[in-house]
């Protein structure tokens, strides 16, 4: 299981617009290559929406566009 976390542009509006798509073009090369090699099957973003709830004592619940990682690896 792979995560990545891209924060969005701003990581990238230093480059030009050719530079860019050198670095979707490399990787989208290395992800083909994993998998063509059987190591993986298929990739999707995760959602950009958030929540954030108020809980007990203030104290903030995030629900995010991510899995619960004790949940996504141990089943």
């Amino acid at each position: 299981m792979l995560f990545f976390r891209n924060t969005g542009p701003e990581n990238y509006h230093h480059l030009s617009p050719d530079q860019r798509q050198q670095v979707v073009t490399r990787w989208n090369d290395w992800f083909e290559g994993l998998v063509s090699q059987g190591k993986a099957v298929e990739g999707q973003p995760l959602e950009m929406d958030t929540r954030i709830i108020s809980g007990p004592g203030g104290g903030r619940v995030v629900d995010g566009p991510f899995p619960e990682a004790k949940e996504a690896i141990a089943g």
